[in-house]
This record gives C-alpha cells, structure tokens and sequence, in this order.
C-alpha cells in the first residue's frame, strides 16, 4: 500500500525535488493526517494522506542530502510565566533531576471542590494503577520547571540527568504557578539530533565552568520530584505569623510557599509499612494495597517509607505541622527508612538519635498547603482537614534565618494587643 504526502511549504518542495527518489528512504515526524478525498483514491493508495506543516519534520537518513530539516517553533521555559493559559506550546530542555515512578490507585478518594463529591470517570479503575513521574527541566534562559510523564512516558522513557527532552504540543496550565498538560496530542522525544537540542546540549555542558542558579517558574512541585539544591524557588519567603493568618490552602487550590525557622518538635512515630511494591507509598498497616499486582505482603518482603512529621517556627504558638515524605525525608535526615526501622527494633536509642539530630536546626522550607475533603463511605458524612507538606528543605547556617522581627510579629496582633487566633485553626475548633 502507498501513502500519498502532501505539502504547501515552499523550501520543503524544493528539497523534495532535490532528494526524494523512487527506493529513496524518507523520515516524516509529527504530520497532520487526513482523509484523502474519494476523486484522488487509486488502487493500492491508502485512504489517508501525511500533511506536512510547520511543526513536522522531514529527513532522508540513510543519504547525504541538502533538504533543511522543519523548524519547529519553540518557546523558552522562561517565557511560560506570561503567556496566556491553554496556549499550545513545544518546549525543548535539558533533563536536570528525574523523580521516582510513583504508582497510585486509580480511584480517587478525595474530592477537590467542597460539595462536588468524589470525582468518578468511565474509565476509573478502583484495582488499577495511575503511573507518574516527574521530570525537571531546565534551558538557557536559567529557568526550570517540572513536568509529569504518565503512563508509558513515565516507565518506558530511559531518562537520565543531561538528557535532551523534546515536548510538542503540550497545553500551559496555571495552578499555582506554570504547569504543562500533556494529553492525547502531546508528543514527547528524548535526545533528537536537532540543532536547538545540540545548542541546549553545549550550553549545559558548560555549566561546569559557568554555574548558574535556576529559577524556578512551578510552584506545585511533588516530593516525588523534590526541589533541590542551586534552583531558587518561585515565591518569597513568608514569616510563620503570616502563614497562620492568611488562608493559604483553605480554598480548592494548592498553594506554596516558602518559610524559614526551626524545628521545634519531630514526632517519633516516623516510619510506617508500605506496599512492596516500590513504586507504591500506600501505607498497608490499616488496610493493605488493592491495586492489582500490588498482593505480595509477605514478611520477607516487609518494606517501609517515612512519614516524618514536624512543627516548625520560632516558639510554640507561632509554629505549624508538616508532613515530611521520601525522599525528602531521606535527605534531610541522611539515613534510609529501613535503617531507621533496624535501629529502632534491634540498638535502642539510636533511631531517636537520628531523629533528634534534627531539632533546633534552622532551615529554609518550601511548603505545600491544600484542604483535603473525603467522604465516609460508611456514614457518608464530609470531613475536611488543613494539611502541609513540604517539598523542599535547605538547612541554614547559625547566621542565616534571624528569628522574626517585632513588625512582623505585629501584623497578627488583634485589637487589644493580643495575638489573634488564626483563622483556619479557628475554623477547626482548635484556638486556646
């Protein structure tokens, strides 16, 4: 069978004419197909024909050959930040951090929106898997943003740091911060020999001898990706006192932030048993993982990740409670999860000397703030709970992090000079 190409390009006409041959191999990348109309249909002509447009590709790889291959237009990850949400979009950049494939239920328990219930799709599976990874990426402009891979992307895709990563036709989103959709048109490429790659390709290589500091444009970065040493994140810091004022994580949004101050208090209670699966966190200690092909409990195979869980701030009234997963829990604490379980059932004492080691410390922290909403199935009563997690943690020197000024502090004070309770914890019945 044959398939027609067609073509209205003036320069790729030229290098048709040029290089294709009757036995010539031709290479089309990203063409738009469409129905052939009836009046040009031939015996053995396929009934759909390749459209070659400004965003295609086309080369002869098995000759040399003077045909340019298409430029595809490409836009800066810098430039994200200002352009008009839902735009379309091809980004190119370099592979800086590549997080873990996380495996989670296809069944979501937990509603975004008060009021809307659990969010169900046709195609909901309650024993199936949802599989992701994150990936940073960063270009020359020194901006970086995060990037989540699904499915095949996230399991087939042989990622590593310094990869070339090519994203066509995916949709800007804004949620708390620049994001990027992927759907069912996004095309994902990794280490093409195109000129823009072997420019981004350079520039990196040379960071070496010229480092730079990245500047983050995503805000809702997971701690499956983390955010890591040398890239600023997006937003200013915040004091503890503001963040206990505002609202922050009260509505259907996710919001982030940053804070610095101590840590005050580090729950004990740190580790719990996972799913075996390694690509799974659910925790199986009250109910075990039914996702299928997650069955395997067996206690030779026993695994466990952290759930560290911290109150951090400058005393105990001005201060929150955060979460803490893998695997920033692991570098903040420099030991694995499974060490921490040895120590604390078989060398007493040292696994709270692990954990102890983090009090008093001072770090910079960026924070995850959302209200989780579920539903009880048995009584089928709303419940809904304030909670932070934190996505990334840089310890501070003894002169860095200066405990909060007296105006700072002023900016919660109430009428009588007194310091209000903040809302959301008065919103949870839980003010002195």
């Amino acid at each position: 069978m044959a398939m027609k190409v067609l073509t209205l390009k003036e320069e790729v006409i030229d290098g048709l004419l040029k290089n294709a041959a009757v036995g010539v191999v031709m290479h089309l990348e990203s063409v738009c197909l469409q129905e052939t109309q009836v009046k040009y249909l031939w015996n053995g002509l396929l009934p759909i024909e390749a459209v070659v447009d400004h965003n295609s590709r086309i080369e002869f790889p098995l000759q040399d050959h003077s045909i340019p291959p298409l430029s595809l237009e490409l836009t800066k990850i810098s430039l994200l930040r200002a352009t008009k949400v839902g735009t379309e979009v091809n980004i190119i950049g370099v592979v800086l951090h590549v997080g873990k494939v996380e495996a989670m239920s296809e069944k979501k328990r937990v509603a975004r929106k008060s009021g809307d219930g659990e969010s169900k799709s046709k195609e909901e599976d309650p024993k199936g898997e949802r599989v992701r990874r994150e990936v940073q990426l960063v270009d020359d402009s020194a901006h970086i943003m995060c990037v989540a891979l699904w499915k095949d992307c996230a399991t087939s895709m042989a990622m590593k740091h310094g990869s070339i990563l090519l994203l066509k036709k995916v949709v800007i989103a804004a949620h708390d911060g620049i994001s990027l959709n992927m759907y069912k048109k996004t095309k994902v490429d990794k280490d093409l020999k195109v000129a823009e790659g072997t420019s981004l390709k350079n520039w990196y290589n040379n960071l070496a001898s010229n480092p730079q500091t990245f500047q983050h444009i995503s805000s809702s970065y997971s701690t499956g990706s983390g955010l890591f040493t040398d890239i600023e994140p997006c937003l200013n810091v915040l004091t503890i006192p503001e963040v206990q004022k505002s609202n922050l994580g009260t509505s259907s949004c996710i919001h982030t932030f940053n804070v610095e101050g101590c840590i005050q208090v580090v729950d004990g209670n740190a580790v719990y048993e996972a799913c075996t699966n390694t690509h799974c966190n659910k925790g199986i200690e009250k109910s075990p993982c039914d996702i299928e092909g997650h069955e395997d409990m067996s206690d030779d195979n026993r695994r466990f990740c952290y759930h560290l869980k911290l109150t951090i701030g400058q005393d105990h009234r001005h201060s929150i409670d955060v979460s803490v997963f893998m695997l920033l829990a692991d570098k903040m604490l420099e030991e694995d999860a499974m060490e921490v379980v040895k120590k604390r059932d078989h060398m007493p004492g040292q696994s709270d000397e692990v954990l102890g080691a983090l009090l008093k410390t001072k770090w910079r922290f960026t924070i995850q703030a959302c209200t989780q909403l579920w539903k009880n199935e048995w009584s089928s009563e709303w419940s809904r709970k304030l909670t932070y997690v934190m996505t990334r943690a840089e310890q501070l020197g003894e002169e860095e992090g200066e405990d909060e000024d007296e105006e700072s502090r002023e900016d919660v004070k109430g009428e009588n000079g007194e310091d209000e309770v903040p809302k959301v914890f008065e919103e949870e019945g839980d003010s002195d």
